[in-house]
């Protein structure tokens, strides 16, 4: 994940957006804590940001359907 976090900081703007969705196939809760620090600190390249705020609402979907899914599951019990 350290790796993923300095392409998001890298000079070449195709590495930070790929680095941003690499990111979003970690861990999510992790994923959205950089990509929201990302996405509120900007970038230089508005494809870069768009890249940061499409992946975070994609973590953020598969966030809610888990949580979904768990809080459901709970219920059958």
């Amino acid at each position: 994940m350290f790796h993923l976090i300095d392409l998001l900081h890298d000079p070449e703007p195709h590495a930070r957006s790929g680095a941003a969705r690499a990111i979003a196939c970690t861990q999510p809760l992790t994923a959205e804590a950089a990509l929201r620090s990302q996405a509120l600190g900007g970038d230089p390249e508005p494809e870069v940001t768009g890249d940061c705020l499409t992946v975070l609402l994609q973590v953020a979907r598969e966030m809610r359907s888990t949580l979904w899914a768990v809080s459901s599951s709970r219920r059958a019990w």
